[in-house]
């Protein structure tokens, strides 16, 4: 079978809770931006030094360069007693009810929980449960860290041309708020929510058309949750922080490269130019992602819209709620030309190249 799986229906959970900047204390905010400070003028750079992707990285970033806060100005935080499949269920029932299927019609569901309620166990198994799924249901977590939704799609694409699946519920959730110090910066890049999709086959026109993935081990201990210092599992309490600042920036620097071959990779298989593309949905970890890589695709032409400063960054569920805004403002519509990229810890980047609709 070759069938082609698109998005059916789709769901987002944000908290009522908004934190917003003055949530930090200032003489934090004022250490953050000493730390700012010492350190562009400690990286005074010469611009005729620069190879392209090396300015596009500084042209980018130079719009939130001295924001403490990073363009961020509120997110959204989860119930302190809270768990993330609560979300996760809440947003499901959202994408259930979008694609006009009833709930014993899915048959398969890949979920993806940056903080689950157990190291251990997969929220998918409690969120099948919460939304009264069928027994007979192949209930599966992709751990892609924030990447999974692309990685989610593509593995989606495989189950369904087994021939032995055809309805799928994916879901992405971000519950950090409890897993941050107040005092580091990125505390205030992250907010908590979950989004959800149901996905089936499609007319052939429609749905994901090509995809590009990649994996390297090299960056593999960036941003983590753990005990600096320790292992997680050790006594203590776990936080997200920086274990290899070199890897952040290896991360960083490497990005145009990234962007270009992988979403190059992925027009080429769906046979399409750059220019062809209506909309460009990216990952959000920072003001400043979207517009370098879309420069760096050459998707200029593409319409495209960023959630960071309003919801922060929200891990693998970042792309699904652009796409979710965008249909809600109506920059997205049947027959789009879509393109996504995002990138995971670990590290994986995929981009996948579908069309919008049924």
């Amino acid at each position: 079978m070759n069938e082609t799986v698109g998005i059916l229906g789709l769901g987002v959970y944000l908290p009522p809770t908004i934190r917003r900047n003055d949530y930090w204390p200032p003489e934090v905010v004022e250490h953050w931006a000493r730390e700012i400070a010492a350190a562009l003028t400690g990286r005074a750079i010469d611009p005729a030094t620069l190879d392209d992707d090396q300015r596009a990285i500084v042209e980018a970033m130079a719009v939130d360069a001295g924001d403490p806060f990073r363009g961020a100005r509120e997110r959204r935080v989860h119930d302190a007693g809270g768990f993330a499949s609560e979300m996760e269920a809440a947003a499901a029932l959202q994408a259930i009810a979008d694609a006009g299927v009833e709930p014993d019609e899915i048959d398969f569901v890949l979920g993806a929980s940056l903080a689950p309620d157990y190291v251990s166990v997969p929220d998918a198994c409690r969120v099948h449960r919460l939304l009264g799924l069928a027994e007979r249901c192949f209930v599966v977590h992709v751990d892609a860290a924030c990447n999974a939704f692309g990685q989610q799609l593509i593995v989606s694409q495989a189950l369904v041309r087994t021939g032995r699946f055809r309805t799928g519920l994916l879901f992405q959730s971000h519950h950090t708020s409890p897993l941050m110090r107040r005092e580091d910066h990125w505390s205030a890049w992250w907010g908590d929510g979950a989004t959800a999709q149901v996905v089936g086959p499609v007319a052939a026109e429609r749905g994901l058309q090509a995809s590009a993935a990649f994996a390297s081990g090299e960056n593999f201990a960036a941003m983590v949750i753990g005990q600096p210092g320790r292992r997680w599992f050790d006594d203590g309490r776990c936080f997200v922080y920086g274990a290899d600042r070199g890897a952040v920036r290896r991360m960083v620097a490497d990005m145009p490269r990234k962007a270009r071959t992988t979403i190059g990779e992925a027009l080429a298989g769906a046979g399409w130019r750059a220019d062809e593309v209506d909309f460009y949905a990216a990952h959000q970890p920072a003001t400043w992602f979207r517009t370098l890589t879309q420069r760096c695709a050459g998707l200029e032409r593409a319409r495209s819209l960023d959630t960071f400063s309003w919801a922060g960054t929200l891990s693998a569920a970042n792309i699904p709620l652009v796409l979710h805004t965008a249909r809600a403002r109506g920059l997205l519509g049947d027959g789009d030309r879509v393109v996504t990229f995002s990138g995971g810890a670990g590290e994986t980047w995929t981009a996948c190249a579908l069309v919008w609709g049924r």
